[in-house]
């Protein structure tokens, strides 16, 4: 297991500790962590986002705009939420 999962625990944590309920956004955050260990990948990269967002190659252009339950979200825009909460907490 990479630090991967206790850092994207901590962040649904935070959030729903402010109010965000994140059902959607907690699903396809666990489905980015699995893609990236699968990779064998222990960082986020944009690269890595991307790669994830845009699967599969065949998708439609609505299954890369999902609105979430909480805001209209996507599943860059949270694979890109959680990198950068991720990122301020290592700076730390």
């Amino acid at each position: 297991m990479t630090g991967l999962r206790p850092a994207l625990a901590g962040y649904l944590d935070l959030r729903r500790g402010l109010g965000f309920k994140l059902d959607r956004d907690a699903k396809l955050l666990d489905q980015f962590i699995t893609c990236l260990e699968q990779r064998g990948t222990g960082t986020v990269t944009v690269t890595d986002a991307l790669a994830w967002a845009t699967l599969p190659a065949n998708a439609s252009p609505g299954w890369l705009r999902m609105p979430g339950d909480d805001q209209d979200a996507d599943r860059l825009d949270g694979s890109y939420r959680h990198a950068g909460w991720r990122g301020r907490r290592a700076r730390r």
